[in-house]
């Protein structure tokens, strides 16, 4: 008899990427993601269609044949406005919306691999910051780590410092929600929760 995989708790491994120059964010993401889909792991990027390209341009330069792993199912690319309005009602994100536009994505790309395990990189939540959309924010990062996962997801979350963050407190509480936080000017690991690796 077969099914579904159980759900499960799996370690969850959550970074910020927090950045000045957008050069930062396609190398870092670029890999991050890199490094996955060299050991057969799968890949899904949640982005503005411009970083998007070029995200895909840099895993080109690390000659990853990006249309190949895009026909074969081991890279996802998502429209993060899009994806984003499939997931929120009147402002806010609705756990199953999310689940159903991203969880399932995320899953369904692990599903029949022997290396079950994916990698992602969004930038939704520094949409919503850019909006001022504060409690959405911290509402979207929760549920990236909540509930249980058929597979282990390692996420890794874009956040631009232009423009600056208006609250240290909200940029303190963002970080609390992250196993790992990349160096602004590098693809250097800053913080990293005690026995959390990436």
């Amino acid at each position: 008899m077969t099914g579904s995989p159980a759900a499960q708790s799996w370690p969850h491994r959550h970074a910020a990427k927090f950045y000045a120059s957008e050069r930062h964010l396609y190398e870092t993401a670029a890999g991050f993601l890199g490094e996955g889909l060299i050991t057969g792991q799968a890949a899904v990027i949640i982005a503005t269609p411009s970083h998007a390209d070029a995200i895909q341009d840099q895993l080109t330069d690390r000659f990853i044949d990006v249309a190949r792993a895009k026909r074969s199912g081991d890279l996802v690319v998502l429209d993060a406005e899009r994806t984003l309005a499939s997931i929120l009602i009147e402002g806010q994100v609705d756990p199953g919306r999310f689940d159903a536009a991203v969880r399932r994505v995320i899953e369904a790309s692990c599903g029949r691999r022997h290396a079950a395990h994916n990698r992602t990189c969004g930038e939704m939540v520094d949409i919503l910051r850019r909006r001022g959309q504060t409690d959405a924010v911290l509402a979207l990062e929760r549920r990236w780590n909540s509930g249980t996962w058929t597979s282990p997801c390692t996420v890794l979350c874009g956040y631009s410092m232009v423009p600056v963050f208006a609250q240290t407190a909200h940029f303190q509480e963002i970080c609390r929600q992250h196993s790992h936080v990349f160096d602004p000017g590098s693809s250097r690991i800053v913080f990293s929760r005690r026995g959390a690796d990436m």
